[in-house]
């Protein structure tokens, strides 16, 4: 008796196994599949081509670590003396690009550019805020950038005579580099690419 009681037991598990099995494999072959929806593969968002400098040369400083290109037809020259005040501090170089000519007094007319570049020691290991804070009440812009992988610190001020001067500092080989260029408010859209153009090329030596 215990031995039939078994047994139906067992068929009755079997019945149900073959049961479920079969209706899964009817669900599989016989129902429609959802098909999983699209991942949009997203392109990167590209910013505005930066401007081009064509026909440029280079400029390359005197301990050669830093350089870009500028228009040609500029003029470059050696100062003795910086603007960038930096106590216990040595100023190294400073050199003004421009495509005005030489002059004893550079004063800038509508069109052009002046661009201004200065090296200091940085033997007290200050950092770029430290330097250049951004709560200064002549700055309109003031933040931090990469530049072919090289952080700067960017700043925007309104200078005198309805000019503008973007101002980029790097610190880079225990030196601090402060490029400033100055240009009339009223020229900023037609000398922006010009400009960009200029910095797209700042490189440091590897």
């Amino acid at each position: 008796m215990k031995k039939i009681y078994l047994i139906t037991i067992l068929l009755a598990i079997g019945t149900v196994c073959l049961a479920g099995a079969s209706f899964y494999f009817w669900l599989r072959f016989n129902l429609t599949r959802i098909a999983e929806p699209a991942v949009d593969k997203l392109s990167p968002v590209l910013s505005e081509p930066l401007g081009e400098i064509t026909n440029g040369e280079n400029f390359v400083t005197a301990d050669g670590n830093f350089r870009f290109r500028y228009p040609t037809g500029w003029f470059v020259n050696k100062n003795k003396k910086g603007v960038l005040n930096l106590p216990a501090e040595l100023l190294l170089e400073s050199w003004s690009l421009t495509n005005i000519k030489p002059q004893t007094q550079v004063v800038l007319s509508p069109g052009e550019l002046k661009l201004d570049l200065e090296i200091w020691t940085n033997k007290n290991n200050r950092n770029l805020e430290e330097i250049f804070p951004c709560q200064v009440r002549e700055n309109l812009e003031c933040g931090l950038v990469e530049i072919n992988s090289q952080p700067f610190r960017r700043i925007l001020n309104q200078a005198s005579s309805g000019q503008e001067n973007l101002i980029l500092a790097a610190i880079e080989n225990h030196k601090v580099y402060r490029i400033s260029i100055l240009y009339f408010s009223q020229d900023k859209e037609t000398l922006m690419p010009k400009i960009e153009g200029i910095i797209n090329t700042f490189s440091f030596s590897i």
